[in-house]
C-alpha cells in the first residue's frame, strides 16, 4: 500500500507515542511544519484550539477508514476526546520517513512528552503569533506576543503565557 509523506509521519508519531489524539497529532504536526520547517503542505489557521488545519484530520480520517489506525472514544471531564493507535497493517504500511524529519519529529515529541491537550493549544497559539508577527510586522517584542495570544485565548493569565513563551525560546521555537 503506497502511502503520502504526511500519512507516513503521522504513522510515525503514532508509533512512536501511541495514544496520541487528535488534538495533540495537530499541534505536533503544526510545530513540526511551523518550527523545524518540515514542508507537510499544511494550511493552519487560528481556530478555537489554536492552530488548525481540516487537511490535518482528513489526514487521520483517511488512516482510519484504510484500517491502519484505530480511533477510540473517550470522555475527559466535559470534553470527548480520540485515542489513535496504529492497528498491525499500519505497522505493515509505515514507511520510515527521511532522517532529518525524523529527528525533527522526536524533538517535538520529547518537548511535547508530558504536555496535555491544553498546554499545546497554548504553545503552539504562541508560536502562530509569533510567526505572524515576525511575517507581518517585522519587528515585535515578547510583549507584543504574549498580550495578542492573551487576548486570542483570555482563558489563559499572563502567567501562563509567559512562563509558555519562556519555554518555546529556550528550546528556540519562537525567535525574541
Amino acid at each position: 500500500m503506497q502511502l503520502s509523506y504526511n500519512h507516513n509521519v503521522i504513522l510515525t508519531a503514532m508509533k512512536l507515542k501511541p495514544d496520541l489524539g487528535k488534538t495533540k497529532i495537530m499541534k505536533i504536526l503544526y510545530m513540526l511544519q511551523q518550527v523545524k520547517n518540515v514542508d507537510l503542505g499544511y494550511e493552519f489557521d487560528i481556530y478555537t484550539y489554536g492552530p488548525y488545519a481540516p487537511e490535518v484530520l482528513e489526514s487521520v480520517d483517511e488512516l482510519i477508514e484504510k484500517e491502519l489506525v484505530t480511533s477510540k472514544m473517550y470522555r475527559y471531564n466535559n470534553y470527548v476526546g480520540y485515542k489513535l493507535n496504529l492497528t498491525e497493517k499500519g505497522k505493515q504500511a509505515l514507511t520510515e520517513i527521511n532522517q532529518e524529519d525524523s529527528s525533527s519529529l522526536h524533538d517535538i515529541l520529547s518537548f511535547t512528552e508530558g504536555c496535555s491537550a491544553k498546554d499545546l493549544e497554548l504553545y503552539s497559539t504562541i508560536i502562530f503569533v509569533s510567526s505572524f508577527y515576525s511575517r507581518c510586522k517585522g519587528k515585535f517584542s515578547a510583549i507584543d506576543v504574549k498580550n495578542k495570544v492573551q487576548e486570542i485565548k483570555p482563558h489563559f493569565d499572563i502567567g501562563e503565557i509567559s512562563e509558555s513563551y519562556e519555554s518555546l525560546v529556550k528550546e528556540n521555537y519562537v525567535k525574541v
